[in-house]
């Protein structure tokens, strides 16, 4: 289903990751869910962990469904996609700090964790970074 979804004649890399980032993201949001209330990981170590596992399915689903290697092997691409994806730990790591120690958003009465609105927020407003990067840095889809 999955497949066919994202294969449709006519949808663009931006909307194809899209649907690859939702899935990919899914994961990461889960993983730092368990890793935050089950596990009672710090929020920065499930962070660091959750954005890890969403990259290597993001590279994955990306490879089959979004990009083509345009000159470059698979191996320096996953190699690309992980300098990449160290950089946009980084920024992710810096909003949830910003998002949590500064702004306190883990404490405001919402609908949801704070903690998984903060992920949620540091995640939405990275993707357009790592769209970018993974089009042209990781796939040099120009």
């Amino acid at each position: 289903m999955f497949a066919k979804v994202i294969s449709l004649v006519g949808i663009s890399h931006l909307y194809r990751y899209t649907l690859v980032g939702a899935a990919s993201s899914s994961f990461d949001v889960v993983v730092f869910s368990l890793m935050t209330m089950f596990l009672s990981a710090h929020y920065l170590v499930a962070t660091a962990t959750a954005v890890t596992v969403g990259a290597a399915i993001n590279f994955f689903l990306c490879l089959r469904y979004v990009f083509v290697l345009q000159n470059r092997s698979k191996h320096r691409a996953w190699w690309y996609k992980l300098a990449a994806s160290f950089l946009a730990l980084f920024l992710n790591l810096t909003l949830m700090y910003i998002l949590v120690d500064l702004l306190h958003i883990n404490t405001l009465n919402l609908p949801v964790n704070g903690l998984i609105a903060a992920r949620i927020v540091s995640t939405g407003i990275v993707f357009l970074f790592n769209y970018a990067m993974t089009k042209f840095l990781v796939f040099r889809d120009f």
